[in-house]
């Protein structure tokens, strides 16, 4: 099981909200090439990022946490324009 340190305390700290996550791995779909996604919807303990990804290598990753309530996702689109947003500030070229 996951837990967090949560500074400056050191107690560790794990949020009963996040225990059912399901979070996806992999490329996302791109409508102007006609490419499917590449990856799946797992889990979060069954989720990982390989230590060859360029995030781990570099530290070069963005990612944006989103919310679903009642089989809803919450602002999807203000979700997605800060992840182009802060993908375009790290330099990332080919956003879908």
């Amino acid at each position: 099981q996951r837990a967090f340190v949560t500074p400056p305390t050191g107690k560790l700290y794990e949020d009963p909200r996040n225990e059912h996550v399901f979070v996806f791995v992999g490329t996302p779909s791109d409508p102007s090439n006609g490419k499917r996604n590449r990856g799946r919807i797992l889990p979060r303990d069954m989720a990982a990022i390989s230590p060859f990804d360029s995030s781990v290598q570099g530290g070069d990753a963005t990612w944006e946490g989103i919310r679903v309530y009642n089989g809803r996702i919450f602002h999807l689109h203000r979700h997605l324009n800060r992840l182009f947003r802060s993908a375009k500030a790290l330099g990332f070229e080919n956003l879908h």
